[in-house]
């Protein structure tokens, strides 16, 4: 499977479509949801094709995404995701200077609280574009954890504790 190809196709069948958001939103939660255990078993050529179909209708995605999930399932090539979403995300940023962040923090966010942390990265990014990807962590007692693909900014009252503990 080509995976640049794979890629523009959704692209453009999305922004076609007027569903890119949707499409979006359901790569990044198949990011989160899918780990190696589940991308073992869906490629598995032992593993019955409906049973592959039952896990995979448990993700709620947008109908292109469905569609090329179904093409990895039946190529047995469900190991090209973490590459196909690579790709999307960086399609996506050279594009159209779109950041995907993700946000650890204690509780939600207000709407307020949103509209400025968005704006900061998107002055700190020069992006148009910030979409950010609110996560509720029980380990964070207070502070954020930022995270954009694998760097990480932890201002975290836990992260404060243990940089404070190393100076000791």
């Amino acid at each position: 499977m080509k995976v640049k190809h794979a890629v523009l196709a959704l692209y453009d069948i999305a922004l076609e479509n007027d569903m890119l958001e949707k499409v979006i939103d359901s790569l990044e939660s198949l990011n989160v949801s899918l780990n190696e255990e589940i991308i073992d078993y869906l490629d598995a050529p032992t593993v019955d094709m409906k049973d592959k179909q039952h896990v995979l209708d448990t993700f709620q995605v947008d109908p292109f995404t469905k569609g090329l999930l179904n093409n990895l399932l039946k190529y047995r090539q469900f190991h090209q995701f973490e590459t196909i979403y690579k790709t999307w995300v960086s399609h996506l940023r050279e594009l159209n200077k779109v950041y995907f962040i993700d946000v650890y923090v204690a509780k939600k966010l207000t709407s307020q609280q949103s509209k400025i942390l968005v704006k900061q990265l998107m002055t700190y990014f020069q992006a148009s574009q910030v979409v950010i990807q609110e996560h509720l962590d029980p380990n964070v007692m207070g502070g954020i954890k930022i995270m954009y693909q694998k760097q990480t900014l932890d201002h975290t009252v836990l992260e404060q504790f243990q940089q404070m503990e190393m100076m000791v």
